[in-house]
């Protein structure tokens, strides 16, 4: 057995705080409502307005008074063209006029809630636009003007209820309220009052994990969202495509911990032996789900790796010319001795410097270390490695291929990939 020992790596001013929340919470504000008005007003409103008779098949509520049908529609034609128009007089006095008839009537309760613009009349108006969405789960006006109010207090809770509950029922605006909802993830606070909302699995969840890979504002908070309804009552454990995505975005994103956290989520606790091996015992007796922290393997036309449980080995196969990663990995090394060991055999030309292990820090702003090789030999072997104390913790582990041109190429496989601290 070759033994070696190298060394490894020698590796806004001026504004106070609540002047800094109070404008932070109007962008929110903004945006929101920026993102709101058009998709959901233009379309849901106007096609009411233009199209009566059809409103039912959208999700829309009725009404029982022609009064409050005639002031939700004329006021709603307006508002599509222009967003910061107010409730007319005629408006109201129609609406009142329905609301008489029919206390339960939304559509005019919306409009008489809407028209109290006075500072004094904040909290009934706010009462009055809960009281008409708790009697529909349907109007679009209604819905709008609830998730802004919760949005200008910010209170995330309500906010987030009734964005949900919107998602549910305006198939139409869907996209946007999902867009929405992914971008207010990124709030401070965002994860607690989500956990209930998302922890069921509503039916619209998927589409919301996907709006979340896409948006890297809202990957730290999407994943600890997603640690947290792993757990009871929720156990959504079962490993997605897109948990995969996020780890790979988070990874992308420096955010090695938080990805680390989410595996640990969705997988089981490794045993002692497991977590002795940082390339880890049961890594070649499984197919990798979750890479980098399992193997991500390369499968390109000149060179390709697969893991083969049932040898709990990694095969290799390449082509003369072939070069670069077949296989990586992400693991986390702390300073000290380490032992690094292989068993490796091959089938067609052997070449004694074809194969390579590359250990290469992770961290951007610890990557002036240089990189460490170690030749990967036939047979059965292990290299002495020394971890440099210095700043980098999380290193990529790779297989690389160097075939020249003329050779025939090979197939390979490795088994008891092992590296493991020394103890003294």
């Amino acid at each position: 057995m070759r033994r070696m020992r190298p060394s490894f790596f020698s590796t806004r001013s001026g504004m106070s705080g609540q002047q800094a929340n109070w404008w932070l919470g109007l962008g929110w504000v903004l945006a929101i409502s920026a993102a709101l008005v058009v998709a959901l007003l233009s379309f849901a409103i106007v096609y009411e307005t233009n199209s009566p008779a059809r409103s039912v098949s959208v999700p829309m509520p009725s009404y029982a008074a022609a009064e409050g049908n005639l002031a939700f529609q004329t006021y709603s034609a307006r508002l599509a063209s222009d967003a910061g128009t107010r409730v007319s007089p005629l408006e109201i006095s129609l609406a009142r006029q329905a609301y008489r008839k029919d206390p339960l009537a939304v559509p005019a309760l919306g409009i008489v809630a809407l028209s109290m613009t006075d500072e004094a009349e904040t909290d009934r108006r706010r009462l009055l636009l809960q009281k008409a969405g708790e009697l529909s789960r349907r109007s679009a006006l209604v819905g709008y003007e609830l998730i802004k109010d919760a949005a200008l207090r910010r209170d995330d809770v309500a906010f987030f209820q009734w964005l949900s509950r919107s998602i549910k029922t305006n198939s139409k605006a869907r996209a946007t309220y999902l867009a929405t909802l992914a971008e207010a993830t990124s709030r401070d606070g965002a994860v607690a009052a989500l956990v209930p909302i998302v922890g069921p699995a509503p039916s619209w969840s998927e589409a919301y994990w996907r709006a979340i890979v896409n948006r890297p504002s809202s990957l730290a908070n999407g994943a600890r969202l997603r640690i947290a309804v792993t757990k009871r009552p929720w156990n959504l454990d079962r490993v997605m495509v897109t948990d995969q995505q996020l780890i790979q975005q988070l990874v992308s994103a420096g955010e090695f911990d938080l990805a680390q956290q989410l595996v640990g989520a969705l997988r089981p606790v490794p045993s002692k032996s497991e977590t002795a091996n940082l390339l880890g015992e049961a890594s070649l007796a499984r197919q990798p789900d979750l890479p980098p922290f399992d193997w991500d393997l390369t499968s390109l036309g000149y060179m390709g790796a697969v893991v083969e449980p049932e040898t709990e080995s990694l095969a290799i196969s390449a082509i003369g010319g072939a070069r670069g990663v077949a296989a990586k990995r992400l693991i986390y090394v702390e300073p000290g001795d380490y032992t690094f060991g292989w068993t490796l055999s091959r089938t067609g030309e052997a070449l004694a410097n074809a194969l390579s292990v590359e250990v290469e820090c992770a961290e951007s702003e610890a990557r002036a270390a240089k990189p460490y090789t170690v030749r990967l030999i036939d047979g059965t072997q292990s290299v002495q490695l020394m971890v440099a104390s210095g700043s980098c913790r999380w290193y990529w582990f790779s297989i690389r291929a160097d075939i020249s041109d003329g050779s025939a190429g090979f197939d390979a496989r490795l088994r008891g990939l092992s590296l493991a601290r020394n103890h003294t």
